[in-house]
């Protein structure tokens, strides 16, 4: 037997120390991912439903979204990836 006061326990905050997931992967294990317009008010945010195996898109302006569509994964990192290279016109925010 074993002391349980001898042995080593260690978390692993590895994701901590790294710093916050990228859109692409935030999106994958279920956060949302919002892009915002650095010009006028207008955002994005991106869901993915696991159990639909789709991704929810709102589009809006200011505090209020005015459209609502279904697309694939892959078709929304496709398009996370063209707002995340126009950095001067997209804000990209992940929130849990």
């Amino acid at each position: 037997m074993i002391s349980k006061y001898k042995w080593l326990v260690q978390a692993d905050d590895a994701r901590s120390k790294s710093g916050p997931p990228a859109p692409r992967e935030a999106l994958v294990i279920g956060c949302t991912v919002y892009v915002t317009s650095r010009f006028d008010d207008t955002w994005l945010s991106f869901y993915y439903m696991h159990e639909l195996e789709e991704v929810v898109v709102i589009k809006g302006n200011g505090n209020v979204g005015h459209s609502r569509e279904f697309t694939s994964l892959e078709q929304a990192m496709d398009s996370l990836d063209r707002y995340e290279e126009d950095e001067e016109g997209w804000k990209m925010e992940v929130k849990a």
